[in-house]
């Protein structure tokens, strides 16, 4: 492939990764909404820890499995935030 072309492929891969997270952050919107319904907090470090470590067990490479927990970090903790805001305005 060309570098246009695996350029291109980058940013077919990128819009994919987009509506990935945002399904996901809608799902985790959910959780929060259960969460405020049972009184539970919205941060669950376990919760967390397991998802990281899941991830870095179903990790094939080329990124190694602590790569993909620091993206993970990011992840859950914009999760986390969407969550604390949706809480904070009385949804």
């Amino acid at each position: 492939m060309s570098l246009d072309e695996l350029r291109a492929e980058v940013d077919r891969l990128d819009a994919e990764l987009v509506a990935l997270l945002n399904r996901r952050a809608a799902c985790t919107r959910q959780i929060g909404e259960a969460k405020r319904r049972d009184r539970l907090p919205v941060a669950d470090s376990r919760r967390e820890s397991q998802v990281q470590e899941r991830v870095a067990a179903l990790n094939r490479g080329p990124l190694s499995p602590e790569a993909l927990r620091d993206i993970y970090r990011g992840i859950i903790d914009a999760c986390r935030n969407l969550q604390e805001q949706e809480k904070s305005a009385g949804r």
